[in-house]
């Protein structure tokens, strides 16, 4: 019923229920096994993401709050066990700017659910928040990942980057593209994060910057 979501795969009918089901537990076998032969912590990482993902579906995402907490940690594995794979650190602030990002978007796209689609097609658990509430979580969010990214830029890996300047400025291209995504999201509303991507070009060329000033500081003074 949702205008959108129901032009997915299964929500449509072009996916039958059950290939999707079959094709999901061929790939959960072969992404077990997979994660298996690398390391112990790997395939915990995968095991959790596994358990977390199916009681979210299950029941999770009809609560409050949780649903939000539950879809942002899961880009925090993500990122754990790409570091698991190559044996990589992760810095502490760099985690948590993982989650904050990832809720700032969330809380984004359920304030447009909530204020720009007909109440009677979205998820009733999206009704349970208010407007005012998710504009006020989702500007205090902003804020604590734009100082959880600077305290990473540094105390995150001190030990492998050396001049630490690049980064640093790096914080001034990050601070305006959060700023720029808080401002959307909250006059038009941001439903899809790769939407906002493509057609603001004033996030764009910030976000080119950014990508030169932290791929500098990373790369080239360590």
């Amino acid at each position: 019923m949702h205008p959108k979501k129901r032009h997915r795969a299964i929500a449509s009918g072009k996916l039958p229920v059950s290939i999707a089901l079959s094709a999901s537990f061929v790939l959960i076998v072969i992404a077990l096994s997979a994660a298996a032969t690398q390391s112990s912590k790997s395939f915990l990482i995968v095991s959790g993401y596994l358990v977390i993902s199916l009681f979210y579906s299950i029941h999770l995402k009809h609560i409050p709050i949780l649903e939000i907490t539950i879809v942002a940690l899961g880009f925090v594995m993500r990122v754990w066990f790409g570091a698991s794979i190559v044996k990589a650190p992760v810095s502490i602030w760099l985690g948590i700017s993982i989650f904050l990002g990832s809720t700032m978007i969330i809380i984004a796209k359920r304030q447009t659910e909530l204020s720009h689609h007909d109440r009677n097609f979205v998820r009733p658990v999206i009704l349970k928040y208010s407007d005012m509430a998710l504009k006020a979580t989702g500007i205090s969010v902003a804020v604590l990942l734009i100082l959880t990214f600077s305290l990473w830029t540094v105390f995150g890996q001190e030990d492998l980057i050396e001049d630490r300047i690049f980064l640093y400025i790096s914080c001034i291209p990050f601070s305006i593209a959060v700023g720029r995504f808080v401002y959307i999201a909250q006059s038009s509303g941001v439903e899809e994060p790769e939407e906002f991507l493509l057609s603001d070009h004033i996030t764009q060329i910030v976000g080119v910057i950014f990508t030169i000033l932290l791929t500098t500081g990373i790369f080239v003074n360590s």
